[in-house]
């Protein structure tokens, strides 16, 4: 198979930051319980199967409800149910179950089928998708004819899985793949295809897993509608929308693509082939803020109060950020547990202080658009803190923000009409709907405006007042037939 190049305008490359998760993974001890959200991010709440004193094991059903859009729950780890109730989650209330540990550890299997999984049929493949707990994975569910995703199943074409190294800390693929190795993606990405047959899958990785890319391509044959592409490891390039716009021959109007990263296939694999629930996740615990920068195998439903315990070099002075430093959730709140949707939490210092004489410094540790610190061009290991390192002055127009911006935008324009509550059609005009929040024009901007904050807000009120899309909206991605429609 030919592998392929694909890039994008504009971007950002992040170099040599400290704080990059070694490729080892840790596997914790088990947690004094678990809190398990009925309510997975982006779908209904799900309703509990079990009661109150009932003992459980890993991998056991613990909630199902197969007539709203939602996704089964599974027990992440074997013992007693002590409670079902309602609590606030990401500012919305959920029921939960909260189990805690019994004696031994004894697990339930995703499924009994007794075929191998490249004997199932495609009906047999989505019901373990499905029951396994792994259809809530990607960034719209995965579509079976249950109701697990917004997309339906006959609308997809395509299907994107990447894994970029685009970020200022990533997931390390060595961590991912655990002891099947790449076995795990291949049969993963295989099921796919079988799962979804007719539909391209487009595998996008950083040019930098030169081997991997290799072992990829040579697995697939180019009838089998899997290709790879190489890209350059250029933030935002994971973004779902950049993704998309950068693959030659996809309908860029269409939200009837799933897109996975390397993790999900490999849970995919795990269910399928292995029999194994969605009840774990291997998070990379990143940035200098962390005493060890590891990969942890977790149980889901584990507090972070919990995970992060002892791992911090100053726990109060240092800021949690789910996922990615530029557009990542900051984890203000550690009494919640872990979800499916966490691969990364970052520890990032705090400061707040100026620095004496900072203009005479050689900037050995710090990052910049321009060539102006050393750190640019000598291998030194650079910093990340809390502190923007100035204050917010005019802007200038030295048109940064619009060098690395991947939409093509002007954010120096579109800041100043937010700025001013100049919020009309001629922010329509000038496309501020394609904004992809990526946040790359507020890091780079010489006057430390915020400027992706701006943008935000401009984004909100047009869609408030019904001039653009709110963000999520199915638009022409909605299922074509209107009987099916999952709204």
């Amino acid at each position: 198979m030919k592998i392929k190049s694909i890039t994008f305008r504009g971007g950002y490359r992040f170099k040599r930051f400290k704080g990059q998760p070694r490729e080892e993974t840790v596997t914790l001890p088990l947690p004094d319980k678990v809190i398990l959200p009925l309510k997975r991010d982006g779908f209904e709440e799900a309703m509990p199967c079990v009661e109150v004193g009932q003992k459980v094991l890993t991998g056991q059903l613990i909630a199902r409800d197969d007539n709203s859009l939602s996704s089964p729950i599974h027990s992440s780890i074997s013992g007693m149910v002590e409670s079902v109730k309602k609590i606030t989650l990401n500012g919305v209330k959920t029921a939960a179950v909260i189990i805690k540990p019994g004696q031994s550890e004894e697990w339930a299997p995703a499924h009994n089928s007794p075929s191998a999984w490249d004997k199932m049929t495609e009906d047999e493949l989505d019901e373990i998708l499905y029951i396994s707990g792994v259809s809530s994975l990607g960034s719209n569910g995965i579509p079976t004819r249950f109701n697990s995703s917004r997309i339906g199943k006959k609308d997809v074409k395509d299907i994107i899985v990447a894994h970029t190294d685009s970020d200022v800390f990533n997931v390390s693929i060595q961590a991912l793949l655990g002891d099947a190795g790449m076995e795990s993606v291949i049969t993963g990405l295989k099921i796919l295809g079988v799962a979804f047959q007719g539909a391209r899958v487009h595998v996008v990785l950083s040019r930098n897993q030169k081997k991997i890319i290799k072992e990829l391509a040579s697995n697939f044959s180019s009838d089998q509608k899997i290709s790879v592409y190489g890209v350059k490891p250029k933030y935002p390039q994971d973004n779902r929308n950049i993704l998309i716009s950068s693959i030659p021959g996809i309908n860029t109007h269409t939200r009837n693509i799933p897109v996975f990263n390397l993790q999900d296939i490999v849970h995919i694999y795990e269910a399928v082939v292995k029999k194994k629930p969605l009840v774990e996740r291997v998070v990379a615990f990143s940035g200098s803020g962390f005493e060890q920068n590891r990969h942890y195998r977790l149980r889901l439903g584990t507090l972070l109060e919990d995970i992060l315990k002892g791992k911090t070099a100053v726990p109060k002075s240092v800021r949690f950020i789910m996922n990615s430093v530029l557009n990542g959730k900051a984890l203000d709140d550690l009494d919640r547990p872990l979800t499916e949707k966490m691969h990364q939490i970052i520890a990032v210092p705090e400061n707040h202080e100026g620095e004496l004489l900072a203009f005479a410094r050689p900037g050995m540790r710090k990052d910049s658009i321009t060539p102006v610190f050393v750190a640019s061009f000598l291998p030194f290991g650079k910093k990340l803190d809390t502190n923007i390192n100035g204050e917010e002055r005019a802007c200038i127009s030295c048109g940064f923000c619009a060098d690395v911006c991947p939409s093509r935008l002007l954010p120096q324009l579109l800041h100043r009409y937010a700025e001013r509550n100049i919020i009309n059609e001629k922010l329509v005009q000038y496309r501020i709907e394609d904004c992809v929040d990526c946040n790359l024009c507020t890091y780079v901007c010489t006057s430390k405006i915020p400027v992706a904050a701006l943008i935000k807000k401009g984004k909100e009120k047009l869609a408030a007042d019904g001039l653009i899309q709110e963000p999520g909206e199915t638009g022409s991605g909605k299922d074509s037939n209107p009987e099916k429609e999952r709204v």
